[in-house]
């Protein structure tokens, strides 16, 4: 299974990371942009089992992504906060 932790690279972003990380601590693959580079779900490939964590990232621009019936189809599971 692969953790996929992905977010803005603001300060928002990364305070939004760091919480959950105090939290639950995870080895994660970061997926995350500077500050107009916010289509990030694009670029997970996610597998059956895998887990994607969404942290401050526009809707409006990862809807295609949060939608993606690959992702869903695959069986990784989402959590957007």
């Amino acid at each position: 299974m692969t953790i996929y932790d992905v977010f803005n690279g603001d300060a928002d972003g990364i305070c939004a990371l760091t919480q959950l990380r105090l939290a639950s601590p995870a080895d994660s693959v970061l997926v995350t942009g500077v500050k107009r580079d916010i289509n990030l779900l694009a670029r997970v490939e996610a597998q059956e089992g895998d887990e994607i964590n969404v942290l401050d990232v526009s809707l409006d621009k990862n809807r295609a992504g949060l939608l993606n019936r690959a992702i869903a189809s695959k069986g990784a599971s989402m959590i957007a906060g």
